[in-house]
């Protein structure tokens, strides 16, 4: 079956057969492209390979240049570690240990909300559509929107040693969760956009 892939302006046709893969399909419309990474998108959110078997002939499919699938599939992983739980366990202090505010902070800045303090963080945090918001900023396309800002924000993170992921896992399950899922978005980020840690 043929389906449309759109790159902006530009629009290809690919064929996918009954047993291509994600990977497989997103090569084709690259190569149709003249692209050279690209993930493929349904409503801004990365396609799975169980979402390929439910396309159509002569369904569009968006095409994100420079983030793959796995890049986003990556990204989707380190989200699923953060839970419901951690975050009321990280929540439920009135000080947190040090690093954790610096790491909430920028999962904040990263959906969106600019918090100057720990009250703030955790008024965030405890949002009944916290697990939405999280999944959207996820998203190839929330990504692409970063800002220079918010990602000068995960960037602070990443390059503190004294805030990795084996450090904030000693502090706060749930602070490490958050440190991992910054920690990959940066390695995508940084790769995509030509970012450097210093």
């Amino acid at each position: 079956m043929d389906v449309l892939v759109e790159l902006g302006a530009v629009t290809a046709s690919v064929t996918v057969e009954a047993d291509d893969t994600v990977h497989a399909v997103a090569e084709k419309a690259a190569e149709a492209l003249g692209a050279e990474r690209v993930a493929l998108l349904v409503d801004g959110v990365a396609l799975t390979d169980e979402g390929l078997r439910g396309l159509d002939a002569g369904d569009r499919l968006t095409v994100q240049e420079g983030r793959t699938f796995e890049d986003i599939e990556r990204i989707t992983k380190a989200f699923a570690s953060i839970t419901k739980a951690s975050i009321r366990e990280m929540t439920a202090v009135m000080r947190p240990p040090s690093g954790v505010e610096a790491v909430c902070t920028a999962t904040c800045a990263v959906c969106g909300e600019k918090v100057t303090n720990w009250s703030l963080c955790v008024r965030y945090l405890l949002r009944p559509d916290l697990y939405m918001i999280l999944r959207d900023a996820s998203s190839a396309q929330r990504l692409a929107d970063l800002t220079d800002k918010q990602l000068d924000c995960v960037r602070t993170v990443v390059n503190d040693p004294g805030l990795g992921e084996e450090v904030m896992q000693r502090k706060s399950f749930a602070a490490a969760a958050f440190r991992k899922w910054l920690g990959v978005i940066w390695e995508v980020e940084a790769r995509v956009r030509g970012l450097t840690l210093g």
